[in-house]
């Protein structure tokens, strides 16, 4: 990415204001802004978790109970499909190994090729959740950054 003179200076006032450098990169972009994938996880295990009403901990931890199992099999196949992150680093996020995750997702799709018209209604409605999840959070970042850049009188 190539900055401008202006660029460079807003960049400046902003990391001396606290912002990150991802925070600053977003802001930056060309292309509309959106969060990194090691967000996007976090946002996907909280609009799974809210859909369904599942307590984090309990979602994260050893239990086995089929609900929750049913539900961490969507979290695999939506992070999965919606991000970059490699079968380990999406089993990290909820204390699980890769082999876990591609058991469940392969098990998930499975159920989705059969045509199980509940389950896919499940997870559009989860999708749906996520991206305005996504679309809130990048909005909110955007109004942090430019408030910072008026609160201190840049022109």
């Amino acid at each position: 990415m190539i900055f401008t003179e202006q660029d460079l200076k807003k960049s400046f006032l902003l990391y001396r204001e606290g912002f990150t450098y991802d925070d600053v990169m977003l802001y930056f972009k060309e292309k509309q802004p959106s969060l990194y994938d090691s967000e996007k996880i976090k946002v996907l295990i909280e609009a799974v978790t809210n859909h369904l009403m599942i307590d984090k901990k309990i979602f994260t931890s050893k239990y086995r109970g089929r609900y929750i199992i049913d539900a961490r099999a969507i979290y695999y196949y939506l992070a999965r499909t919606l991000t970059n992150k490699t079968l380990k680093s999406i089993g990290e996020a909820v204390n699980k190994d890769h082999a876990t995750v591609l058991n469940g997702f392969n098990q998930l799709k499975d159920l989705i090729d059969i045509g199980d018209k509940d389950l896919k209604t499940k997870i559009e409605e989860i999708k749906a959740l996520y991206y305005s999840y996504i679309d809130a959070r990048v909005f909110d970042n955007k109004n942090k950054i430019d408030n910072a850049l008026k609160s201190i009188s840049y022109v």
